[in-house]
């Protein structure tokens, strides 16, 4: 069934519903599931290390890694002390090595493929320098994923305008923790990505507790599961796919998930999948949905730059198991979908991204006093802000694509306006003291 709603300035939306039993992905591949964030005995948790892997085993997790915080380094110098355990190994998992970076003003989780060195990493932790903790992370071939940031005294405290990888937007079941946790998609996660970032979103069930009465509301492993596509089968290929942002979430191990692709060429040769990025942004484009798993009444919708896509829901089950829909991207634009059961969400997709090959900035961050300088937002629709926070006076100056002076001003305000209504959509630059140049784009 094909239906078209209104081509008037090329808003095209074109829906088909086809029963489709295999994946149309052109890449080779497969889904891994696992768990991203739990804790043994070696830190806070009450259960031994070779519990959690058949527990983990059981599940049915083709990968885990085990985070326990690394307030253990301080007693225990070296790499993080469960690694040592001779416990951790399995003959059914891939597993990772990871361990979540604890201070008090925010955690996140610190995975690779391999053990790494983490003597730096801690004293980026004692001096309160996430952005040297990920950078020194992603310099050994790892990823920084900032955790639970809105969950009461264990939220991030800290600013998100360093280069970081992946968020966790689900940490346990929503009840988990008296918290804003489950408001991170849409106040922490969509406003990084429409700045221009392009952050994998994961899960991860911080368990703590596997056997005691805490399980009846606390989080046992798997609540929620990620699912991570790769082409290998291996650690590495598990971390390259949080890298690619090759990932989805459910709720549980046993409940559905997505698969999400894209057609550019409209030749039914899905050739991209969610966390890829493409840089036509004027063409139709033709995604595809796959639902994976069972369960009665389903539908998703589709999400695009953090708005309800045509305002739709849709129906889709074991029957109905693949659904197509078009649309033209526009400037910098990404899709997502969230699928729901009884209307409650149950799976999400990391996005797809359309003209972010070249990452508009959210922040100006560099070593010098240039990080005292904020521009926003980006992209904005008529004016960009900056934010002077080094209590000098600054010189700006605003650029188009052929090198023309806009705007020039030098000031000592601490928060600065850039009119950019009288100015057409499209591509502008931002210079700093003569220094650096920065993308903006208008919508």
């Amino acid at each position: 069934m094909h239906l078209k709603i209104n081509t008037l300035k090329k808003q095209i939306f074109l829906f088909c519903l086809n029963v489709i039993t295999t994946i149309s992905f052109s890449q080779n591949g497969n889904w891994y599931k696992g768990d991203l964030h739990s804790h043994s005995r070696y830190s806070d948790g009450s259960s031994s290390v070779s519990s959690i892997i058949a527990n983990a085993e059981s599940k049915g997790f083709t990968f885990y890694v085990l985070t326990d915080h690394d307030k253990t380094y301080t007693s225990n110098p070296g790499n993080p002390i469960h690694w040592k355990d001779t416990a951790y190994h399995s003959n059914k998992m891939i597993l990772l090595y990871g361990t979540e970076w604890t201070t008090n003003n925010g955690h996140a989780c610190i995975w690779n493929s391999k053990p790494f060195i983490y003597d730096s990493i801690f004293q980026a932790n004692k001096l309160g320098q996430p952005d040297k903790a990920a950078e020194i992370g992603k310099g050994q071939g790892g990823i920084f994923s900032v955790n639970h940031p809105l969950s009461g005294s264990l939220r991030w405290e800290y600013n998100y305008n360093f280069e970081f990888q992946s968020l966790e937007i689900l940490n346990g079941p929503f009840s988990y923790l008296p918290s804003n946790n489950k408001n991170v998609i849409t106040t922490v996660w969509e406003p990084l990505l429409l700045s221009g970032k392009r952050i994998t979103a994961v899960g991860g069930s911080d368990m703590h507790y596997l056997n005691s009465w805490l399980t009846s509301f606390l989080p046992n492993l798997g609540s929620p599961t990620t699912y991570v596509f790769s082409n290998q089968n291996n650690a590495e290929g598990i971390i390259d796919g949080i890298k690619k942002g090759h990932v989805c979430i459910s709720n549980s191990p046993s409940e559905p998930h997505l698969d999400f692709f894209a057609d550019i060429h409209q030749n039914n040769q899905f050739n991209f999948m969610m966390g890829d990025e493409i840089a036509d942004t004027n063409s139709l484009i033709i995604f595809k949905v796959n639902l994976i798993g069972k369960q009665n009444n389903l539908t998703f919708q589709v999400i695009k730059n953090g708005i309800l896509l045509n305002n739709h829901t849709f129906s889709i089950s074991a029957a109905d198991s693949s659904i197509e829909f078009s649309d033209i991207p526009g400037q910098k634009s990404y899709y997502r979908i969230e699928l729901l059961s009884n209307g409650n969400p149950v799976s999400w997709t990391n996005p797809i991204y359309f003209g972010y090959e070249t990452r508009t900035i959210a922040y100006v961050n560099s070593n010098s006093e240039l990080s005292k300088i904020e521009i926003y937002p980006n992209p904005t629709n008529d004016d960009v802000y900056i934010r002077n926070k080094t209590n000098e006076s600054i010189n700006i100056k605003l650029y188009n694509v052929t090198g023309e002076v806009l705007v020039q001003v030098s000031t000592y305000d601490e928060t600065i306006k850039i009119d950019l209504e009288t100015y057409s959509r499209g591509i502008y630059f931002i210079k700093i003291n003569d220094g650096k140049s920065y993308k903006v784009i208008k919508q």
